[in-house]
């Protein structure tokens, strides 16, 4: 078939015009990818570590059919000679096997337990540092016969195929790896925990078996708590790159535009550029950039180099500077440790001095321990805006294969990577060699850099004037604003050598579907003409320089705000959510207590439900005095659009678990309805529910305790607020007290889980709200509200490790307890403003058309709804209305945290339409129509849809496709590739619909 192929290639060989033919082929690559699963058949001998714990039977056979004669193994045991065929029934007479080919590959197993009635468990090994372990490599529900299998590979050859074998003993496979004692295991084979008895196992598995399907490593009871560690991490980095690059959109033939996805572009880099941030003149700082195909290769080892340079550096060892006589002084004065800042005591040895290696300064006084462990890192962080989603697809290949040196991935899928690292060895020791650390500063600053660039004064901009100096101020400001570039004109390297500055509609982008607009273009002719380009290609290198420069300044002032305010350098961390995280830890001196009881690890996390979205009410259409279209005959009603100040910020300063987790030993006569807010011990419950049936059509519109279910005929779980009794349902107490207060039954207290708990974190949240409310620019006032927001998403934050995205293990080490807790008490909040306020005050005529975690559109029934806001102005922040609003409203409450907001800022709503969650629109007079859509862009929303399609689509009950472009990459090959959707649907999975309602 190449061969076929590679033939009527040439014959079909045409290339600029008629008249050319091939005369011979100079080089010719074939890439061959091979496609092999993972498959099981001819016996082989098991590792000795295994064979000594006589816990496997492996049978031999060798006609490929090992996977059946595991399972009759264990099916039909023998009693002696139970490695022999003949001790056992042949398995085509007692198994179903239709349809099953053997080598038995592990996609296959799923069909042999629908054909026999078995349920099926893989395990296999895994290197762990220097041991190998079992961990489950497949796992199901168990059923009345059971079988563990354990899937060895064939070390021999470098092939996918391997071996199956019974494990008849689990415990003694597994005992020495769980624990040392020689006593009974019953092992959990979902998370390999042990419990001494049959019973307690049993109890268990009801929660994991819904779960979970990996390991679960847990703290153990030398290491469960968690306090902040990383002092090193206070140190400026010396060395950071920042880079960007761009590509050639090459066009791609469409075979037929009519099909539902196909590929127009394929992206090539042809220009990369990059700033060192460095303090040390032999190697920085500065910028420079390479144009041309081999851009990459050229980056990658630039980056060799400064890798190699800033380790010669950072190994000098310079002795310290003799003290002067005040640090002296204060040497011997001090009584805490400079670097832990926890006191010195007798026990912790004599005090030390603490210097910098690199320039010889004094610190100050540590203890021992904390100076040999506050060490300089060798890590070199390279930042790409939005590295994940586009630039590590272009690099990542470079990175692994063009110099010696392990890759580290942090993976989110096969495709996408959180960070990567490079290891650059110097000389023969791996040990402490430098580092290059691949980071999104996306992922920090969630924002485009146009967006970013606007929030920063100009007198910030030191790199990119350093790199500038001899321009004019007019010339300079022209730099300042990120830029436009023909990315789909440029189609090919030749158009980088086009002398003039493309017309505007060659600015036009198929992923917008727009063209540049007039001031960005004319911006563009101003450079253009202001730097004297002579062609396209000049042009890219000021565009990439411009936006490499934008982004380290913009960086190094994050970095310089953070280190300033919180005394932790944001250029040692990965992410946004781990910064915060330490900053948090550092600044509250908390200690948290991780979980050591997987059953209180699987309690929690049935507690964790996410936010609420739902669409109650489809349509409602507002009549008041307010609006210009006002019916005077027609009932007064209104349409408002509440939104909770900062909820989760909210709940966070409220109390909160931290240590001191036990079970309640007598459940069913805890007092819960007589446990204060703010007392010092909390609960977590699991319990029955009723929900009678007098309460049904009150709480319609937003019942309490929601569930994760799987909506009629979908696979996947949505939480869903539904009517219903709810049976061991997990739930913090502050939420189990409003429930019952609002008619709900406490049936049953199967179990309680008590914990110590006060407002450790409100002093951190209070800071940032303080910093911002200071802060003299945009930039940082949304740099402090990030830092906030991002704590509670670290709280969630679990250690995974994938190996093509098969999770083997999970690493709990995150007080999870945190984050569940802030979930729950942050509905609260919503719960009490509709059933302790609006309906009281409104009674039957309120409802509500739609709810999103944080947010309620309501349908009031009322002569002036502006007007109870007045009346009740201590539950409203009215900051934002205008100053001479109509309603007289006064502007108060600005940014506290847990009250509602107008999120029209006093702009008349006049109609709403919602379809389901996620997918709704509203109308509201003077501003342009609000449309929600998850899933399709907003560029295809804004210019394709309307809000009359939404209510066409609810009438008719008839669905609506739209075509959007997107990036994608198979392969760390980038494609833009466009797609026909489904964008508004009638059927909505989280409700029923009453026909002809």
């Amino acid at each position: 078939y190449v061969i076929d192929a590679t033939l009527a290639g040439l014959d079909e060989f045409q290339e600029r015009d008629s008249g050319w033919a091939l005369s011979r082929i100079l080089n010719l690559i074939v890439n061959v990818n091979k496609c092999n699963p993972m498959h099981a058949g001819c016996w082989f001998e098991i590792p000795q570590w295994i064979k000594v714990k006589k816990a496997v039977i492996n049978v031999h056979s060798y006609d490929n059919a090992c996977f059946a004669w595991a399972v009759i193994s264990a099916l039909y045991p023998a009693l002696r000679n139970v490695d022999r065929c003949g001790s056992y029934p042949y398995y085509a007479t007692v198994l179903n096997l239709e349809g099953i080919e053997f080598p038995m590959t592990l996609r296959q197993i799923s069909r042999f337990e629908r054909l026999n009635d078995i349920s099926v468990n893989v395990f296999t090994t895994w290197r762990k540092g220097r041991n190998d372990e079992i961990v489950p490599l497949q796992l199901t529900n168990d059923k009345d016969r059971h079988v563990n299998l354990l899937y060895l590979s064939d070390s021999r050859n470098n092939s996918n195929g391997g071996h199956f074998a019974c494990i008849k003993n689990l415990s003694r496979l597994l005992g020495s790896q769980l624990n040392r004692s020689k006593n009974m295991k019953y092992i959990c084979d979902r998370c390999l925990h042990y419990f001494h008895s049959r019973e307690k196992l049993s109890a268990h598995s009801v929660d994991c078996g819904k779960m979970n399907d990996c390991v679960i490593v847990l703290p153990n009871d030398d290491d469960k708590w968690l306090f902040f560690r990383d002092h090193s991490r206070k140190e400026r980095l010396p060395f950071v790159v920042y880079a960007d690059l761009e590509c050639v959109l090459e066009k791609e033939k469409i075979d037929n535009d009519n099909v539902k996805r196909y590929t127009y572009q394929h992206h090539r880099a042809f220009s990369v550029g990059y700033y060192l941030c460095s303090p040390y003149d032999e190697i920085g700082p500065g910028y420079r950039f390479r144009r041309g195909e081999d851009c990459v290769s050229w980056f990658v080892n630039e980056l060799n180099v400064i890798a190699h340079c800033a380790k010669e550096i950072l190994m000098t060892n310079v002795t310290m500077a003799e003290l002067t006589l005040d640090e002296t002084r204060n040497f011997w004065s001090a009584t805490s440790c400079h670097i832990c800042e926890r006191p010195f005591k007798s026990e912790d040895g004599q005090r030390v001095r603490n210097h910098c290696h690199l320039t010889g300064r004094y610190r100050g006084p540590a203890h021992p321990r904390c100076n040999l462990n506050y060490r300089d890192s060798y890590v070199i962080p390279v930042f790409f805006h939005s590295l994940s989603g586009y630039d590590a697809h272009f690099i990542i290949k470079d990175i692994a294969n063009s110099f010696e040196g392990r890759i580290d991935l942090l993976p989110l899928t096969k495709e996408l990577y959180i960070l990567f690292t490079k290891y650059v060895r110097e000389g023969v020791n791996w040990g402490n060699c430098a580092k290059l650390r691949f980071v999104d500063s996306f992922k920090f600053l969630s924002t485009s850099l146009e967006k970013l660039a606007s929030y920063l004064d100009k007198d910030k901009l030191k790199i990119m004037r350093s790199e500038f100096s001899e321009l004019s101020e007019s010339d300079f400001d022209l730099l300042t604003r990120k830029g436009v570039f023909p990315y789909e004109y440029v189609d090919g390297f030749d158009k980088l050598l086009v002398t003039e500055l493309p017309p505007r509609e060659d600015f036009y982008s198929s992923l917008t579907g727009e063209t540049a607009s007039e001031s960005d273009y004319e911006h563009a002719r101003n450079v253009w003409g202001c730097f004297r380009v002579r062609n396209l290609g000049e042009y890219s290198d000021l565009y990439l320089k411009t936006d490499v420069l934008l982004l380290a300044d913009i960086f190094e002032n994050f970095r310089d705000t953070c280190i300033d305010t919180y005394g932790l350098d944001p250029a040692h961390y990965y992410t946004l959510p781990g910064y915060t995280w330490d900053a948090m830890l550092k600044y509250t001196g908390v200690r948290f207590e991780l979980l050591t009881d997987i059953d209180m690890v699987m309690f929690v996390e049935r507690g964790i439900r996410g936010g609420l979205s739902q669409c109650p009410n489809r349509y409602a259409r507002a009549n008041n005095k307010y609006m210009r279209s006002h019916d005077s005959s027609q009932p007064s009603t209104y349409l408002m659009y509440f939104d909770v100040n900062n909820l989760y910020g909210w709940a966070m300063c409220e109390p909160l678990p931290y240590a001191d987790f036990q079970w309640v030993d007598d459940a069913e006569s805890l007092d819960v309805m007589s446990v204060k807010l703010d007392s010092a011990i909390g609960y977590i419950l699991e319990v029955d529910l009723a929900y009678p049936h007098k309460f049904h059509d009150a709480h319609a519109d937003l019942p309490f305790c929601p569930t994760r279910d799987k909506s009629p005929g979908k696979r996947c779980d949505k939480l869903l607020a539904t009517l219903r009794d709810k049976s061991r349902y997990v739930l913090h107490y502050r939420n189990l007290q409003q429930c019952v207060r609002y008619g709900l039954c406490v049936t049953k207290i199967h179990r309680a889980l008590r914990f110590a708990q006060f407002p450790w974190l409100r002093g951190y949240i209070e800071l940032n709200t303080g910093f911002r409310a200071r802060a003299s620019n945009d930039f940082e006032k949304e740099m402090y509200k990030l830092m906030n927001n991002a704590v509670f998403g670290k709280t969630m934050e679990n250690n995974l490790i994938a190996v093509e995205l098969r999770r083997l293990e999970v690493r709990l080490y995150k007080p999870i307890y945190v984050g569940m807790c802030i979930l729950e008490i942050s509905k609260t909040r919503v719960y009490d403003f509709h059933y302790d306020y609006m309906v009281p005050l409104h009674r039957e005529r309120c409802k509500i058309m739609y709810t999103d975690t944080d947010s309620l559109i309501y349908f009031l029934e009322c002569d002036d709804a502006y007007e109870d806001m007045k009346r009740d102005i201590a539950r409203f922040d009215t900051s934002e209305y205008p100053k001479d609003n109509k309603y007289r409203m006064p502007r108060v409450n600005k940014k506290i945290p847990g009250l509602m907001k107008d999120e029209n800022d006093g702009a008349v709503m006049t109609e709403f339409v919602g379809l389901r969650s996620k997918m709704y629109a509203l109308r509201v007079e003077e501003k342009s129509d609000t449309k929600k859509i998850k899933g399709i862009k907003r560029n295809v929303v804004a210019r394709t849809i309307t809000f009359d399609d939404y209510v066409c689509c609810l009438n008719d009950a008839i669905g609506q496709f739209r075509r959007q472009s997107c990036i994608r990459s198979t392969a760390h090959e980038v494609h833009t590739v466009s797609e026909l959707k489904l964008a508004l649907s009638p059927y909505d999975d989280k409700r029923y619909v009453v026909p002809d309602s």
